[in-house]
C-alpha cells in the first residue's frame, strides 16, 4: 500500500534528492499550468512519472484537502541509525533529542529548523512520540528528507553514549536558572527538548549536564516546543558563526 505525501514544497524537496524514493506524483486537474510546471519538471529529471487526477482523488490519498493540488506515492520513510550520525556528525556537531513530541506540526517544524540551523540529526524515542509521517514531512516542508532522523528505543541510553562520544547535554526547562544566552556552546552540542505536555522527564533531565531557559518578558509562561528549539538551535548557529569570524 502506498504511502502519500503531499504538499508542493515537501514533494519538491523529496524530488530534489538524489533518491527521492518517490513512484509517482499525481497533480490536481484543472490548477494553473505554471504552477503544476516546476513539479512536472523535477519530477522528470528524477524519472518519476507524473498523472492528473480530480481534486477528491488527491484528497483521499493525503487524507487532507491541504494537498496544494500534488501528492506524490512514496516508499517508508527511511531513519538513519545513531551510528551513522555519529560518525559522519564531526567536532562541532549540533543534536537535537526530542523527549516524547507527539504533535505532528510540532516535529515537522523542529525538522525544518534543524535542517536550516545546520543540525547534524534528530533523535526520536519509539514510543510515546510521533513517527515521520506525511503531515510531519508537510509541516517540514521537505527538510525531513535532507535532515537524519533516528528513531531510538531508550533516549537515557542514547544521552549516555552522546557523552561518551564527547557531546555536552543541554536541556532546555522554563525553570532553569542559567540562560540560553549566557552559555557558550562550543564543541560538540547536544539539545534536549521535552514533549508538549510535561517537557524533559525527570530521569532525561537527570542525565542533561546542565538545564537552560529563554528569557521572556510576556506574561505567556512558556514556548511552543517547535518555536523554543528554534530559538535554540539559531543561538548556538549564531554562536558557531561569529566563532568562526576572523
Amino acid at each position: 500500500m502506498a504511502r502519500w505525501i503531499y504538499g508542493r514544497h515537501a514533494v519538491l524537496e523529496r524530488l530534489g534528492l538524489e533518491k527521492p524514493g518517490l513512484t509517482q506524483v499525481v497533480l490536481a486537474k484543472g490548477q494553473n499550468a505554471k504552477e503544476a510546471e516546476e513539479i512536472v519538471k523535477a519530477a522528470s529529471r528524477s524519472g518519476v512519472r507524473v498523472e492528473w487526477r480530480e481534486r477528491r482523488w488527491l484528497e483521499d490519498r493525503a487524507g487532507s484537502n491541504r494537498h496544494q493540488g500534488v501528492v506524490a506515492a512514496a516508499e517508508e520513510f527511511q531513519y538513519a541509525e545513531l551510528a551513522d550520525i555519529l560518525e559522519t556528525a564531526g567536532t562541532h556537531a549540533t543534536l537535537v533529542v526530542l523527549d516524547g513530541v507527539e504533535d505532528p506540526g510540532n516535529l515537522g517544524a523542529i525538522l525544518r529548523s534543524a535542517e536550516c540551523a545546520g543540525a547534524s540529526g534528530v533523535l526520536i524515542p519509539k514510543d510515546r512520540a510521533v513517527q515521520v509521517t506525511a503531515v510531519v514531512e508537510k509541516a517540514s516542508a521537505g527538510a525531513a528528507g535532507r535532515v537524519k532522523v533516528a528513531s531510538v528505543t531508550n533516549i537515557n541510553r542514547v544521552l549516555e553514549e552522546l557523552k561518551k562520544s564527547g557531546y555536552w547535554i543541554y536541556g532546555l526547562s522554563g525553570e532553569a536558572k542559567e540562560s540560553l544566552y549566557s552559555v557558550k556552546f562550543e564543541g560538540k552540542v547536544c539539545l534536549v527538548l521535552g514533549g508538549e505536555g510535561g517537557g524533559i522527564r525527570p530521569l532525561v533531565r537527570q542525565n542533561c549536564d546542565l538545564l537552560v531557559s529563554i528569557p521572556m518578558s510576556g506574561k505567556v509562561s512558556s514556548l511552543n516546543v517547535s518555536v523554543a528549539a528554534g530559538v535554540s538551535l539559531f543561538e548556538i548557529q549564531r554562536q558557531r558563526f561569529q566563532k568562526d569570524k576572523p
